[in-house]
Order: C-alpha cells, then structure tokens, then sequence
C-alpha cells in the first residue's frame, strides 16, 4: 500500500498544485470520493489491484481520476501526472518512503470521458492508470 507515498510525492509539486489550484491545506487529490463542497479541478484516486505477480516484489495499481468543467485543464494535470509517474525504474530517486522502496513505476492505460450519470453533462474525467512495483522495507 503505497498510494500514501505517492500522493504525498504529488502534492509536494508545485506545477500539479497550481494546475489544481490548490488552496491552504486543500491539495485536491482525494481518496475514493472528493468532499461535496469541492471546486474544480480536482484528482481522485482509487487502487485498482494490489498483489504480488513476482516472487520478491508487490504491485500495485493506483487509477487517478482527474475532474474539470474545461477539457485543456484536465489535459494538461494528466500531462503534468505523467511527467511526474511514467518513470520506470527512475521512480525510485523521486519518491521517497520510510516504508516502501518503489522500483518501477509506468503508466498502464487510461480514458477521457463525460459522465453520462452526472447532472452536469460538462465534466470532463480523464482516468490515468499507473502500476507501482515495490517492497516493504526491512
């Protein structure tokens, strides 16, 4: 479970706070659901497997689900989510963990899409979808 280590990673970068608008302790990136008062854009996140698929290595799989009413902006915060995890094997001198030691990171898949269940048939979501190949430090 490392998905603490790498929000913690994205909400230290000053480039993904300003395209998020950031505000105070609000850093906009939300686990599972954003709070109601919440304005746009936004990042929620979600761990779409976890397992071991190696016999020494843990994976996971981390969806991050970037919200805005204007295509370009939610573009340009999963440009700004690529840079900053689409690394492979140079993850590792980029996040740091007391716990974990992060070997491989890449993004794995993704969509844009327009909520059809939503009132408000303008937002826009794009899922990014990165998978995370790490151990429990001893």
């Amino acid at each position: 479970m490392i998905e603490l280590d790498v929000v913690a990673y994205l909400i230290a970068d000053s480039t993904l706070d300003t395209l998020l608008g950031a505000i105070g302790t609000d850093s906009k990136i939300y686990p599972i659901q954003a709070p109601q008062a919440r304005t746009m854009p936004y990042i929620m996140y979600t761990i779409s497997s976890e397992g071991s698929f190696e016999e020494n290595l843990n994976e996971e799989t981390i969806s991050f689900n970037c919200i805005s009413d204007n295509y370009i902006e939610v573009m340009n915060i999963v440009n700004r989510l690529d840079a900053l995890l689409d690394h492979q094997s140079d993850i590792r001198t980029l996040i740091s963990s007391e716990s974990y030691y992060i070997y491989w990171s890449k993004k794995v898949g993704g969509s844009t899409f327009i909520d059809p269940e939503s009132k408000q048939k303008d937002f826009y979501h794009r899922v990014s979808i990165y998978d995370f190949k790490y151990n429990r430090l001893t």
